[in-house]
């Protein structure tokens, strides 16, 4: 998780996503009920103008969700991911590393996903895009974002065995066109985190044994 923040509180994130989840983790097996109603998740999956998605359980949408019912935030789209059979694993330790997961999200047919959650602040009109072909927020360079879920990603890949999508959500300065692609990274707004999500290509493994092994590979902090 960067250390590029403003007026954020990362412990304050974590429990907020981990009391939307019904606990520090949460497995299939144990999905948290009634997360609809927690603070920035208003109105039906779904709602807004944006192309439907693959996906591991058959309903979602590129963009648009929250867009007849409120801003979507990232505690929220995971919440509610879980509701619907995904497994979701909160800010996990990498062995021999200083680094650390925001998120490692498995789907039910053994998609795999990375997210990173930013929340950064830029004068007002700046936005998050890749003039020049780096990523930027405003007028500062940002590409060590990339670089690190890239890293990290592949690092996911070999320890799992499986596909690892990597997707950056940033809160507090708006994402050009509300989604695009760097280097293999999904960067997207609030809004576009569900479609980025459900777009993780399909694997092979198992879910229940990809939770597993992910615990084991990458203990939790908290």
């Amino acid at each position: 998780m960067s250390m590029n923040r403003s007026s954020w509180s990362t412990a304050g994130f974590l429990a907020r996503v981990r009391a939307a989840l019904g606990g520090a983790d949460t497995d299939p097996g144990a999905r948290a009920e009634g997360v609809d109603g927690v603070e920035g998740v208003e109105g039906a999956e779904g709602t807004g103008g944006g192309a439907r998605t693959g996906g591991g359980d058959g309903a979602g949408w590129a963009g648009g969700i929250g867009e007849q019912g409120g801003e979507e935030t990232t505690a929220g789209v995971l919440a509610r991911l879980n509701r619907r059979g995904w497994a979701v694993l909160c800010d996990l330790g990498v062995p021999g590393s200083s680094e650390n997961l925001d998120f490692l999200v498995i789907g039910p047919q053994g998609q795999v996903v990375l997210v990173d959650a930013e929340h950064w602040s830029a004068a007002d009109g700046a936005t998050v895009g890749m003039p020049g072909g780096r990523l930027s927020c405003g007028a500062e360079d940002r590409q060590e974002l990339v670089d690190k879920l890239r890293r990290e990603s592949r690092m996911v890949e070999d320890e799992l065995g499986a596909v690892a999508e990597a997707v950056a959500v940033v809160e507090g300065v708006p994402v050009d066109n509300g989604v695009f692609r760097s280097a293999g990274v999904w960067v997207v707004g609030p809004e576009h985190l569900w479609g980025a999500v459900l777009q993780a290509p399909t694997g092979h493994r198992d879910q229940a044994a990809l939770v597993r092994l992910a615990k084991g590979l990458f203990p939790p902090l908290g």
